[in-house]
């Protein structure tokens, strides 16, 4: 797909699938992000743009994406993190997933690195832990289980798995670091340094919550926009290194997904989404992580494979909140209430068209001071929502995006356009 890293398994699924090149997430964290496409709703409706809220507060009723699939007679079974863990409670159950089978997920999905050497706390760490460790493998054995599960009750089935990396920290087995090539050839972001004239409040100073960058024994601190403050060119190569392992390592569990379809016989007349809940900025802009409405974080991976499909690039601007309506036409399910988003089934299916006009992201900043916003180091993850200070509206075009950073204000949950 033209990647750094390497992907044999995505590429294998990729080359029966479309793959959408301009995918957009509406908010580039991932419980927000999670609560908006797995309820069909943007963040301004499901209000949920932090840790502390989700969507059944304010739509109890909502029908969620498994639970349309589960009431038209699928049996919905889930692994890993799907939803953020605790945005809705118990991974919304009973309503999302059904009862046939327990929700797994599994230990180890974040764990530290425990090495005793220089990579201890290191956000890379190449591990010599067995595969079964990991929840990712342990979550995707899970899934294996429920799609064999499925096919002896003879039931039809919406599976979903969900991957923890690349998510830090990048703590995976040791083969997949040493599947690159050295680390001094790994290259480093073409433009370490904020965009001229960017307001300070556009840029993350963290690095999911951390002031640090922590790589094989040396630690620096997070950059700001100034190009002079970057890492260490040999801290940035690690660290892009260890990001692309940690996607080979999602990567080799997406092959064993397939792998179990291909062996039961049941890839022909399965529908097959890989889709991820936001970006990751490996040092472009100077920023390290997500937490932004920059392309690199907003812009996301998005798959779907048809049973019969041919592989094509479809260049156009589409959203993760289609993702719901997209699914249930593919699945001849009647299209779902009261969602936002567009049924992308006719780009999927060859039937010509060009995407959205627009996609839309939001991101929401709390500092003490908006024109000093260096000290927000939680992104406004346990800030209430009525307590924002900002909200950065990004608006994505063919050629252009627009981002206003606006005073939020707290009575009616919404930017202050005035």
């Amino acid at each position: 797909l033209g990647s750094p890293a390497l992907t044999p398994h995505i590429d294998r699924l990729a080359k029966s699938s479309t793959v959408f090149d301009r995918a957009y997430c509406q908010q580039a964290i991932c419980g927000p992000s999670r609560n908006s496409f797995l309820s069909g709703r943007r963040p301004q409706r499901t209000q949920s743009w932090n840790f502390l809220n989700h969507f059944r507060e304010v739509g109890p009723n909502w029908v969620s994406l498994p639970q349309w699939f589960k009431q038209h007679n699928y049996t919905a079974l889930a692994t890993g993190k799907t939803y953020h863990p605790n945005l809705p409670p118990r991974w919304d159950q009973p309503l999302s997933w059904s009862a046939d089978r327990p929700y797994v997920f599994a230990e180890n999905g974040y764990p530290p690195c425990d090495r005793k050497d220089s990579l201890q706390n290191s956000m890379v760490c190449p591990s010599a832990h067995p595969d079964s460790w990991y929840a990712d493998h342990s979550d995707a054995s899970a899934t294996i289980a429920d799609l064999e599960y499925a096919l002896r009750a003879k039931k039809r089935f919406f599976l979903v798995y969900g991957a923890h990396r690349p998510h830090l920290p990048w703590n995976v087995p040791q083969r997949f670091w040493e599947i690159y090539p050295p680390t001094e050839s790994v290259s480093v972001a073409e433009h370490e340094a904020g965009p001229r004239g960017m307001p300070p409040i556009a840029f993350t100073y963290e690095v999911d919550g951390q002031p640090t960058l922590r790589s094989f024994g040396a630690a620096v601190p997070v950059p700001y926009p100034d190009a002079s403050t970057a890492p260490p060119a040999n801290v940035s190569r690690s660290l892009r290194k260890g990001y692309y392992a940690a996607v080979s390592w999602t990567d080799h569990q997406v092959g064993r997904l397939l792998d179990a379809l291909d062996e039961h016989a049941v890839a022909g007349e399965t529908v097959v989404a890989l889709a991820g809940d936001h970006g990751w900025a490996l040092g472009e802009h100077n920023i390290w992580g997500k937490h932004s409405n920059f392309e690199v974080a907003a812009r996301v991976p998005l798959i779907l494979r048809t049973p019969g499909g041919a592989g094509r690039r479809q260049p156009g601007l589409v959203e993760l909140v289609d993702l719901y309506p997209t699914l249930a036409a593919l699945a001849g399910l009647p299209p779902p209430p009261d969602v936002d988003g567009a049924d992308l089934s006719g780009l999927v299916l060859g039937g010509g068209g060009a995407g959205k006009e627009a996609a839309f992201s939001e991101y929401p900043r709390c500092p003490r001071r908006l024109e000093a916003p260096w000290d927000d180091l939680t992104s406004c993850t346990r800030t209430r929502k009525e307590d924002f200070r900002a909200m950065g509206y990004s608006v994505r075009t063919d050629g252009w995006r627009l981002t206003a950073w606006l005073r939020w204000d707290g009575a009616r949950l919404v930017g202050d356009f005035s």
